[in-house]
């Protein structure tokens, strides 16, 4: 019996040899330190638990669903975006499997040890380490990185990969080798002797295979390269990714609008949480035009002030123009940017001074641009304003100091004065207010709004194309010649892109902003009054055309993507307590909400009554259809709770009685005074069910009673 627990634990450690490395790699690379300390913690579960668990179906589907929800639960506590992958992850959805694969591998030696098991995880942990391959390395975009992220770095991943590929061939013969005492067991004694020398020489064979593959593999490299490069523009594979945008690239107006951005339109990028609409969302600036292009000349970045760590919590606060001040007596917006929106700024709203966030530290730009550091994306963030104008921007700096926000390049020079001295109104304007309202009034007359671009002629600035041919055009069109002609005119100005978000979502609780709500305005410093505006001259339908347009499913799976978003916000920012009621007062409202429609709840209790009836009469269904006396029912439940009682043999319908006896005998912790009783027990049901004679009553007792005192002989 000893020897046997022993190797119970030989098949532990040798599971864990051939995934833990794989494992380690793969936090290395993704950031995700909790999914290597599970697996960990499953294995020593399994070391301390000293009975394996019997095989069955019901056994090996438990185990299976309990590895796919704690790899779901883990990867909603903890997202990782499937962008950090190249090819094969965008088709296996790695932020799902990879746990799922690490968990089932764990789970799998709580187990008797066999072959079997020894090849599943064999091909979870080569599952794992190819998924490791596949990597694309460190992005910028809200991605944290482990302290070990130098190990991937160009000039040391493939020497990790190599090192990790090693242990992972010495940690398979191992295992193999016990998959194959039982083989060695039945050859004879001269082949015995060779079995180490074998084991050495495939050994061997193995890592001149490996090294034979890599050197092959860079010497072709090229024309490798050249293949993934033309899967990789393959459109079913690029069509994988359409669903994210990523925002921090330098807008480019000669490019047409983004396919995949227009067929996912509808996409949810942000959903933010208040009683008011946010409106519009800051995310980036730019103040230098060139040929098309929107640049930044002076993108240096420097730290907020903050009081960290509130209320011992980790949440921190970031104090925008760098005044520290309360929350007191503030409006705020809970804002939660979805895995589709990719960008490392955040969206916040201009006139906001105060944010909350988990993250070590905020950075932000002269124009006003915000940039987390080590933050968690899932956590969200609070913004807390104080006022509520009705053109914000952001304040800062004074123009005085910079000429970039006149800045106009000389080849526009000439076509831009040109235009503004046929615009009459601007003429009799007083003041800065008056004349961008006045071309604000000559756009909204003469332009119209579409995302259907044509083709700009060679040496063409588009905005040059816009103003004087197509007078159509969506919004970055509108915003920059809005900010290029206000330069014209002597007022500073800036490019801004983020996105509006006033979309309220049926349940009344938040607003969305969708992919299609990305936009692109001006802001504007009034040397008169000596403030920044906001300026968007973009027509009405450009603003926000899918408002109120949410379908049936979609309304309700968007809740329940907002509630769970919110629990693991309130769990990462620290109110574990505030994330457990939230979440039971929204299933609460949610189901009462969805029930309360008189013809969707009529629907629900018509088949919440049907279950229960099915349920009722589920018990007695295998009898109603054999119709079976009631004596022999009464008789088969007793013996159906007698098997039960026997768990190291469990009795299945898919067997007969004959051979679980047989299986019974051969049971190693049963004694034989047990095993004659089963017998005896087993003998008379045979007699009692398959007999003509009608059982009475006191026959049943007698049979219960002798069941009974084998549960007294059998539990004391």
């Amino acid at each position: 019996m000893l020897k046997k627990k022993i190797k119970q634990e030989y098949y532990i450690y040798a599971s864990a040899m051939m995934i833990l490395p794989p494992a380690f790699l793969f936090y290395v690379l993704s950031n995700t330190l909790h999914l290597f300390i599970v697996t960990i913690i499953i294995y020593s579960i399994a070391l301390i638990k000293t009975k394996p668990i019997n095989y069955s179906d019901r056994s090996i589907i438990y185990t299976t669903l309990t590895a796919l929800i704690l790899a779901v639960f883990l990867n909603m506590l903890f997202p990782m975006h499937q962008e950090r992958f190249i090819l094969i992850g965008k088709a296996f959805t790695p932020q799902i499997t990879i746990p799922f694969a690490l968990f089932l591998a764990a789970l799998s030696t709580f187990f008797k040890g066999n072959t079997y098991i020894i090849g599943v995880n064999a091909a979870l942990a080569m599952f794992v380490l190819l998924m490791a391959g596949d990597f694309q390395g460190l992005t910028s975009y809200n991605d944290s990185y482990s302290s070990l992220s130098f190990l991937v770095e160009v000039q040391l991943y493939n020497k990790t990969f190599i090192i990790v590929g090693i242990m992972e061939l010495l940690a398979m013969l191992y295992a193999f080798s016990l998959s194959e005492q039982s083989h060695f067991h039945h050859l004879n004694n001269a082949i015995k002797k060779y079995k180490y020398v074998l084991v050495t020489l495939s050994l061997c064979f193995t890592i001149f295979l490996s090294f034979f593959i890599f050197y092959l593999f860079k010497y072709f490299e090229h024309d490798l390269r050249n293949i993934e490069s033309f899967i990789m523009h393959y459109k079913p594979i690029q069509k994988m990714s359409s669903s994210s945008a990523i925002f921090g690239k330098e807008p480019d107006l000669n490019q047409t609008i983004n396919e995949n951005m227009r067929k996912n339109k509808r996409a949810i990028m942000v959903r933010v949480e208040s009683d008011r609409p946010p409106g519009y969302l800051r995310g980036r600036s730019y103040d230098y035009y060139n040929h098309g292009i929107w640049k930044k000349i002076d993108d240096k970045k420097n730290r907020l002030k903050e009081t960290a760590n509130i209320n011992q919590l980790a949440v921190s606060a970031f104090y925008i123009y760098n005044t520290i001040i309360s929350k007191n007596s503030s409006h705020k917006f809970n804002i939660y940017m979805t895995d589709n929106c990719i960008s490392n700024y955040i969206f916040y709203p201009a006139y906001a001074k105060r944010i909350e966030m988990v993250a070590e530290h905020l950075n932000y730009t002269l124009n006003g641009d915000l940039i987390p550091y080590s933050w968690s994306k899932s956590a969200g963030y609070t913004a807390y304003t104080y006022e509520n104008p009705p053109f914000p921007a952001y304040q800062f700096p004074t123009p005085s100091k910079y000429y970039n926000f006149l800045y106009l390049p000389t080849y526009l020079k000439n076509d831009l004065k040109k235009i503004v001295s046929e615009i009459p109104t601007l003429k009799r304007a007083k003041g800065d207010r008056e004349v961008i309202n006045e071309l604000v009034n000559y756009f909204k007359k003469n332009f119209s709004y579409t995302l259907k671009q044509k083709t700009i002629p060679n040496k063409m600035d588009p905005i040059l194309f816009f103003l004087k041919q197509t007078h159509k055009g969506h919004c970055e069109l509108f915003a920059t010649s809005t900010t290029m002609l206000l330069r014209t005119l002597g007022i500073p100005t800036r490019y801004v892109t983020g996105f509006i978000c006033d979309e309220l979502h049926p349940s009344g609780k938040y607003y969305v902003a969708r992919m299609g709500n990305a936009h692109a305005w001006c802001e504007a410093y009034l040397r008169d009054e000596k403030r920044w505006i906001l300026v968007d001259a973009t027509p009405p339908e450009g603003v926000n055309p899918y408002k109120e347009e949410w379908g049936y499913f979609e309304e309700w799976l968007d809740r329940i993507k907002y509630s769970f978003n919110k629990v693991i916000a309130n769990i990462q920012r620290g109110y574990i307590t505030k994330a457990i009621i939230n979440f039971f007062i929204d299933i609460f409202f949610t189901t009462f909400n969805f029930i309360y429609d008189p013809i969707r709840g009529t629907v629900i209790l018509l088949i919440l009554g049907a279950l229960f009836l099915f349920w009722k009469n589920y018990k007695r269904k295998k009898y109603l259809i054999l119709n079976l006396p009631q004596d022999i029912i009464k008789l088969q439940k007793e013996f159906q709770a007698f098997t039960k009682c026997i768990k190291s043999t469990p009795y299945s319908k898919n067997i007969t009685l004959s051979d679980w006896i047989e299986k019974i005998k051969n049971d190693e912790q049963l004694n034989e005074q047990t095993i004659k009783s089963i017998e005896n027990i087993v003998e008379n049901y045979r007699i009692l069910r398959f007999s003509k004679k009608q059982i009475d009553d006191n026959t049943l007792a007698e049979f219960k009673k002798s069941i009974n005192k084998f549960k007294k002989i059998k539990f004391n």
